[in-house]
């Protein structure tokens, strides 16, 4: 049986489980579960749906380096596993009061990720370190894997965006208006599945209404974030009997592919500077009277005592950062400390497998 940390904090329940990803399989609100529950019963699906299937698909996962698999930009063939490595290694996990700390040392690549989450009378503070230990930049994708109950959705409501494109069946598609792709994917039939990107949206807001009520406001530095991804799975995969799951997840993405290597061959893609500079991610949930507003505010630090870009949209942003417990990351296999194989100077592309 899985080892389950769990914290309580006022309104709040939140279960993490530190050896499978450290997944968030319960994050509930005044009784209102946010994420998907995991099977009664897994089913491992028969045919190749990628690596990600290979384990029960639900809750919360972070994707890092990168969501679809694929090869490290300039990495000499490594592979990068599908939604990214973190799921599939054991992370130190602690939990406070009213704060989960969770760390974990990339066997791939000299990073040090950090994720925690501070629970708040009415607010969650999720805030996040990618810290790059080695001598090179590095490319990188991290996109929040947050699974919600499609099924309990009333309302969507997009951004405006340039263009839409669909990243399962690898074609931009023809959408005028955020309202035309709300309705579509409103009116998706059981048995089908979506993953669609908006890309160059004009700014970082998306909203969901809950059957039961509550709204969700997810909001995020466009001029950082210029896709929103939008997975929408009413029980059309995987397409096999007892593995078809109903869920949904709005991913603010750094680039302009699920991919970090399509990403990185686009041109649009973050990277790590080396172990003197750190990316940082900072992400708020509020809720306020029965409507939950969630923030994505992320920004890239110059130093450890830098005003990240998020301070534009959060002026605690600086504290914030004060209240990060020490996590050595030592879990899983080390990784060399200056890998320079590593890097951006070329590009090497194989298509990973979509969501």
């Amino acid at each position: 049986m899985s080892n389950v940390v769990s914290v309580e904090s006022g309104r709040w329940r939140c279960e993490c489980i530190p050896e499978d990803g450290a997944r968030l399989s319960v994050l509930r609100f005044d009784g209102q579960d946010l994420l998907t529950a995991g099977p009664v019963e897994f089913h491992r699906p028969q045919g190749d749906y990628g690596r990600y299937e290979t384990r029960a698909v639900y809750g919360y996962d972070d994707c890092f380096p990168t969501v679809d698999a694929c090869d490290y930009p300039a990495g000499e063939g490594l592979a990068l596993p599908d939604h990214g490595e973190l799921c599939w290694v054991g992370w130190e996990v602690a939990a406070g009061k009213n704060q989960l700390d969770c760390c974990v040392r990339s066997s791939l690549l000299p990073v040090v990720f950090k994720r925690t989450m501070v629970f708040e009378d009415a607010s969650l503070l999720w805030r996040f370190e990618a810290e790059n230990t080695g001598d090179d930049e590095l490319a990188f994708l991290h996109v929040m894997h947050a699974l919600m109950p499609l099924g309990e959705i009333a309302e969507v409501r997009l951004p405006t965006f340039e263009s839409v494109f669909d990243e399962m069946n690898d074609r931009s598609v023809d959408f005028d208006s955020p309202d035309r792709v709300g309705g579509h994917l409103l009116g998706m039939g059981t048995g089908q599945a979506s993953m669609l990107l908006l890309r160059d949206i004009g700014s970082g807001e998306a909203k969901v209404r809950f059957k039961s009520g509550p709204a969700v406001t997810v909001e995020f530095p466009v001029e950082l974030f210029p896709t929103l991804g939008i997975w929408w799975n009413n029980a059309g995969y995987p397409d096999e009997d007892g593995a078809r799951r109903v869920e949904c997840a709005f991913e603010p993405i750094p680039g302009a592919f699920s991919s970090l290597a399509k990403s990185c061959e686009s041109g649009v893609c973050p990277r790590a500077p080396n172990r003197m500079r750190r990316p940082r991610v900072v992400t708020r949930m509020r809720w306020i009277q029965g409507r939950a507003t969630v923030t994505y505010l992320y920004g890239m630090s110059r130093s450890s005592d830098a005003i990240d870009a998020h301070s534009r949209h959060n002026p605690q942003g600086r504290a914030s950062f004060a209240a990060s417990r020490h996590c050595s990351g030592s879990t899983g296999r080390g990784a060399p400390s200056s890998p320079s194989r590593l890097g951006l100077r070329q590009n090497t592309l194989r298509r990973g497998a979509s969501h």
